[in-house]
This record gives C-alpha cells, sequence and structure tokens, in this order.
C-alpha cells in the first residue's frame, strides 16, 4: 500500500490600505477591503483561515507596521507564499517598480516591494495607481 504524505503550504494573506486621510481621501479602499476579505474567505478565494491573514484594524497602515509583521512571521517559521492586497495610493519609481504610498494627514512613508520576499513566492494585488509618473514626463501607457 502507498501511503501518501500530506504536505502543508505555509501561506499568509496580508490586506493592507491607505484611504489616503482628509487631504487625499479614496472612498472605495474601505470597501475593497471589505470585498477582498469577503472574497479571500469564500471557498472560490481560498478559503483563508484567520490564523493565515493580518488585515489591520486601521484604513491607514504603517510601512513600520507592515515590515513588522513580515518579519516577526519569517522568524516564526518560513513563509512559502505571501498573497499581499494593497488598496490606496501607489506608484512606480524611475525604474519601473512598484511601491505603495503609506500617507495621511500627519504619516509620510513608502515600501518598494522588490526584495521583500525574495526567499518565498509572492502574488502581489495592487488595487492602486501606479501609473501617474509616466504620464506626467509625457509617456504613455502600454
Amino acid at each position: 500500500m502507498i501511503r501518501l504524505q500530506r504536505i502543508t503550504m505555509n501561506r499568509r494573506l496580508v490586506i493592507i490600505t491607505n484611504d489616503g486621510g482628509r487631504q487625499d481621501y479614496l472612498a472605495g479602499v474601505k470597501a475593497d477591503k471589505d470585498n477582498y476579505i469577503k472574497y479571500f474567505k469564500s471557498p472560490a478565494g481560498g478559503a483563508w483561515e484567520e490564523d493565515e491573514m493580518f488585515i489591520p484594524g486601521t484604513d491607514v497602515c504603517t510601512p513600520s507596521l507592515f515590515k513588522q509583521y513580515v518579519r516577526k512571521q519569517d522568524a516564526i517559521e518560513h513563509i512559502d507564499y505571501w498573497l499581499i492586497v494593497f488598496c490606496g495610493h501607489g506608484g512606480i519609481n524611475e525604474l519601473g517598480e512598484t511601491f505603495f504610498d503609506f500617507y495621511n494627514d500627519n504619516l509620510m512613508g513608502e515600501i518598494e516591494i522588490r526584495n521583500m520576499f525574495s526567499d518565498s513566492r509572492c502574488l502581489l494585488i495592487a488595487d492602486s495607481c501606479r501609473s501617474l509618473p509616466l504620464l506626467e514626463d509625457g509617456g504613455r501607457l502600454v
């Protein structure tokens, strides 16, 4: 008789948001966050369990909170697969790399994604603008 060994994958879903505060408020961020949560908990979205998810209770996540969570999870155990969802303001730098803007009335910050998950698989859903710098420089979207 052949015995099959069940292999589990350590996965984490992180849903982070920044609604921009009063100055650059994005009204849809809260609804987007709620919809993503509902979807990923459903069977169609992967039936993620609560202990596999990190969703800050605020609609303005800070770069330090996000980085701290990622480091803490990797210190506890290797995470095989990260699914990162960001809703809010974002952009691209001059190299074409995606970053997230974390700012509101009194808070500024960015996170560059490029090197954060080098030892793990990572899917990034950037529900944010990332084309404005290209348009401002006279570029065009492809």
